[in-house]
């Protein structure tokens, strides 16, 4: 698209639409539903056939080329996106630091996520089922608090890996204090908090790896990635839904809380390698001398400088 800024930015701004969206959703489908619970599914509906058509008819991929692909050859097609996803991402170090910390964090939060109503109402000793709507709307607002941070960081120098180890030690403390917790009203601020933290670490995750993958493998290694962190989902969802019916969903928060500690070590690891795609520069080095943007493997730049002198 010839776009030169930083892919921070853009994630970020394209996670606020989608709270922007959730918050909207949560307050008209508790609107619509309240009167008719069919009602909202029948508008969502509509929803998505109409932004189908719009994107079928505006949205182009850019620099994809199709090709035909028979029964005959799916074995085959699937054996080279499984060399691609090892070679340029599994056997890339600082590609495979990242794949590891999406399947810890992506692992819980795939439980976290939905085990959060009920434990509300356990605490609050009620079945409204008011909470989910209003909590569910507070979440897409922290999220997009945490979009906001990314915008602050990507004006400024720094390491990608310096926001995701904080926002992953929040996170962490967050959700071991949401299962420490015996108030709603404790509860609730914490799940915000970690919400707000995965609002900030999500998009410069997503822009540190595309800066490490080559575009033509970049579709390959992202689909890699979230296969990985779903197989991560599927163990959480298996291994805490089953501690929470054994023990309590409070249980739950505080061994996934632990297991997320995980992620901790894998991004030190990452940050010390010092990989030219961790630093990340925005519009104040434009008046300072700042380390250079990093770049995909295989691109250089230029540094030859024509010195002409004039003689007499």
């Amino acid at each position: 698209t010839g776009y030169e800024g930083q892919l921070d930015q853009i994630f970020a701004r394209g996670s606020m639409i989608t709270g922007a969206a959730m918050l909207v959703g949560t307050v008209v489908g508790g609107i619509l539903g309240d009167w008719d619970l069919s009602v909202p599914f029948i508008g969502r509906a509509v929803l998505l056939a109409i932004v189908f058509g719009v994107a079928y008819v505006l949205m182009h991929d850019i620099g994809y080329t199709k090709h035909a692909l028979t029964w005959q050859s799916l074995p085959s097609e699937m054996k080279k996106i499984t060399q691609a996803s090892l070679t340029y991402g599994w056997q890339k170090r600082p590609i495979r630091l990242l794949i590891i910390v999406s399947f810890v964090q992506s692992g819980f939060m795939a439980w976290g996520f939905y085990a959060w109503p009920p434990y509300f109402q356990e605490l609050l000793g009620t079945e409204a089922v008011w909470i989910a709507g209003v909590v569910t709307a507070l979440i897409a607002l922290s999220t997009i608090v945490g979009n906001t941070v990314v915008e602050w960081f990507s004006h400024r120098q720094g390491k990608r890996t310096t926001l995701l180890i904080v926002a992953a030690g929040v996170q962490t403390a967050a959700i071991v204090g949401m299962g420490l917790a015996q108030s709603f009203w404790v509860a609730l601020p914490l799940l915000l908090i970690t919400t707000m933290a995965m609002g900030a670490a999500g998009p410069v995750q997503q822009a540190f790896m595309h800066q490490l993958i080559p575009s033509e493998q970049r579709a390959t290694i992202v689909s890699f990635n979230s296969m990985i962190a779903n197989g991560g989902s599927i163990l959480s969802q298996t291994g805490l839904g089953s501690l929470a019916q054994r023990r309590s969903i409070a249980t739950g928060y505080i061994t996934g809380g632990i297991a997320t500690l995980l992620a901790l070590p894998v991004l030190y690891g990452l940050q010390r390698l010092n990989h030219p795609a961790d630093q990340i520069e925005g519009e104040i080095c434009a008046k300072k001398s700042c380390a250079g943007q990093g770049l995909p493997e295989g691109t250089a730049v230029e540094t030859t400088i024509d010195v002409h002198v004039a003689t007499s």
